[in-house]
């Protein structure tokens, strides 16, 4: 019999009353059980077992799927990097090599598995598909699982990832073609308004941080094309500090701006073309902003924490 009291009896008195089905947990139980040579009254522990195994082999299928979709999402990303800046429609043709024009079969269009089976190269005229392709369904791969596991199989984890979606897709554009093109602005405005409506969020006060976003880079602008004496910024980067601020608010709308143009500066320090005068500011707000969407938790935190210090 459990000691009344006892860190034994305590321990399993957390879990008959909570309902825990944690595995390391469950092996303390076990493990002080047979020191003590006690037996768990009203505790069945093969149940909790099975229980246990079943909840991680049901997150494991659900992690495998959520990979799967992360890697069709980069597909299909891929298929948006090399289309909109050409006026191609995503929907037809169909997809096809840039280099011979050969339309792909189903089997060359597997995301991943079909550039490491063929060896990164296309199987018709073996020219070489660009790393950044597998890299980019690689990375849209493990922000999925990266949401699922922070959020769980939510309205959160989902606008997370397609906010990732997007500004990836206009920092990968931007930082090839020097463009933000205004329709995948447009649509990032419409997105994120159904978003916030479905999740309540303050869209007075969103709309006010993009409103600012934008002021505060025209300002910039303005100033720079003075001292310049030629356009030193593009209206596509205004629109996306516009989206950024009506997508993370205004704390976070400025600091992924503020990222963003530190991360210019040490990228014009360091480039090796210096006769190139135009920077992707655009891509380096996308990464910005796709940072935050990852630490917002955690900057939620921090700032509770410092605001609770202060009062």
């Amino acid at each position: 019999m459990r000691t009344p009291g006892s860190a034994e009896a305590r321990l399993f008195d957390r879990v008959e009353q909570s309902a825990v089905e944690d595995s390391e947990l469950l092996k303390l139980i076990v493990v002080v059980a047979s020191r003590r040579g006690e037996q768990c009254q009203g505790l069945d522990i093969r149940s909790l077992s099975s229980s246990s195994e079943r909840k991680i082999r049901d997150m494991t299928e659900i992690l495998l799927l959520t990979s799967f979709i992360g890697l069709s999402l980069g597909s299909f990303l891929n298929s948006c990097f090399y289309r909109i800046p050409r006026g191609i429609p995503l929907g037809k043709p169909r997809s096809f090599c840039p280099a011979c024009l050969q339309t792909l079969a189903w089997f060359d269009l597997v995301p991943l598995v079909s550039y490491v089976v063929n060896g990164g190269k296309c199987r018709s005229c073996s020219s070489s598909i660009p790393a950044s392709y597998p890299l980019t369904e690689i990375a849209l791969c493990v922000l999925a699982v990266a949401f699922v596991l922070m959020y769980g199989l939510s309205l959160q984890a989902l606008s997370s990832l397609m906010l990732c979606f997007l500004f990836l897709l206009i920092g990968r554009i931007d930082w090839v073609h020097f463009v933000v093109p205004n329709i995948l602005v447009g649509t990032g405005f419409v997105v994120v308004f159904a978003l916030k409506l479905s999740t309540q969020a303050d869209l007075l006060g969103d709309l006010s941080a993009s409103i600012f976003s934008f002021v505060f880079l025209l300002i910039v602008r303005v100033i720079g094309d003075a001292l310049a004496r030629r356009p030193s910024m593009g209206m596509g980067d205004l629109k996306l500090a516009a989206l950024v601020g009506f997508s993370l608010g205004l704390f976070n709308g400025c600091l992924a701006i503020w990222m963003a143009a530190l991360g210019g500066t040490v990228y014009t320090i360091l480039r090796k073309n210096a006769h190139e005068k135009r920077i992707p500011f655009g891509s380096f707000m996308a990464a910005s902003t796709i940072i935050l969407v990852l630490l917002e938790k955690d900057i939620q935190e921090i700032a509770d924490r410092w605001l609770n210090s202060i009062q």
